[in-house]
């Protein structure tokens, strides 16, 4: 049986304040990468296995490029919010 000691000091009051990406599986990984449509298999691969994906897709309301796995794009024209690009 394993015994996990809580997570505490700057790791922990950043867990606990919410900061999903702490968790995500992406963490360290080359932030390039998910703003590249090129790239988008790679990125997804991440993004598969991501216990935190469901809070990245929040965060990336609004925003370019992979997000909890849906890479969106800016409609250039009038600045409405991005659409999700076809998987």
């Amino acid at each position: 049986m394993k015994i996990f000691r809580p997570i505490t000091g700057e790791l922990g009051n950043r867990l606990a304040a919410g900061d999903w990406r702490l968790l995500a599986a992406c963490r360290g990984a080359d932030v390039e990468l998910f703003f590249d449509r090129r790239r988008l298999a790679e990125a997804r691969a991440f993004c598969v296995r991501c216990s935190v994906r469901a809070a990245c897709d929040e965060a990336g309301q609004g925003e370019e490029g992979t997000w909890g796995g849906v890479f969106r794009i800016w409609k250039r024209r009038g600045g409405a919010e991005p659409k999700a690009a076809a998987s």
